[in-house]
């Protein structure tokens, strides 16, 4: 298990300008956090029964600066399981990682990829999605998605102490349904703990309450107004964030949303 602040943020890279998308966001994460940046990437072709080492591997090292940074180019297939070697084998390991690319990394899409990397890792993953390019930095609230569940609040640790490491105010948002009439006789009242579990970690927590069908518009909206930086949520919960998985609340964050996501699987479900 990945301590709850990494001390390695793996890149995963397949040549792909895509891909590439992911570096700058895992270098400035990596040294708000004060960790390393692990580049990885696995075998593209082969010569003579012998692997090749990408040469823009080590020109994407070389363009890195600030944080330390190190390469790994391994020979396993598919793409998610070289993922989940790497992060494994890394030192207090977080993903960060495009969630479209093609080139090295096998022939798959990274949204697939990302889907199976983050159903199967126990580290936190950062997915960086196609409009989450033009950002000016990590200097803007983080918001915390949150449904009341048990499964939902395993972010909140991670959230917390990121947030605290990267000097963010932090948002909680909690949507619940307007047929849920018990959520609307008390509506903070399931996410009361959460919020005081992050104001452990951060002075600046705010909690954002709304009724509503649709979270996926909610907070879609609330990152464009604030605006945020990150979008931090349990890729499973079970009531007003209505089933929050990788392929519905999860996935439309990430491929919608202005700013990269961090999520967590809940450990029961790994």
């Amino acid at each position: 298990m990945s301590a709850v602040v990494p001390r390695t943020v793996v890149v995963p890279l397949d040549g792909s300008d895509l891909a590439a998308r992911a570096l700058p966001v895992g270098v400035e994460l990596a040294s708000g956090l004060g960790a390393d940046v692990l580049l990885m990437t696995t075998t593209q072709t082969r010569r003579a029964d012998r692997m090749v080492r990408p040469v823009w591997l080590d020109e994407a090292a070389a363009s890195v600066t600030g944080p330390g940074v190190a390469t790994c180019f391994v020979d396993e297939h598919p793409a998610d399981a070289a993922i989940r070697s790497v992060a494994a084998e890394a030192s207090d390991a977080a993903i960060c990682m495009a969630t479209h690319g093609r080139g090295a990394l096998g022939t798959a899409i990274l949204g697939s990829v990302a889907r199976d990397v983050v159903r199967t890792v126990s580290c936190p993953v950062v997915l960086v999605g196609p409009h989450a390019g033009d950002r000016s930095g990590l200097d803007r609230p983080m918001i915390v998605c949150h449904d009341g569940s048990d499964a939902a609040g395993a972010i909140v640790p991670i959230a917390g102490e990121w947030a605290r490491a990267l000097g963010l105010p932090v948002v909680v948002v909690h949507v619940f349904h307007p047929l849920d009439l018990e959520s609307a006789r008390a509506p903070a009242a399931t996410v009361e703990p959460a919020v005081e579990a992050l104001r452990r970690s951060v002075d600046d927590v705010d909690l954002r309450v709304f009724r509503d069908s649709f979270p996926v518009g909610v907070i879609l909206d609330l990152a464009r107004s604030l605006p945020a930086s990150l979008v931090a949520l349990s890729t499973h919960g079970r009531t007003g964030l209505a089933r929050v998985t990788l392929g519905s609340v999860a996935a439309s964050l990430v491929h919608a949303g202005p700013t990269p996501v961090l999520l967590t699987r809940p450990a029961h479900l790994r």
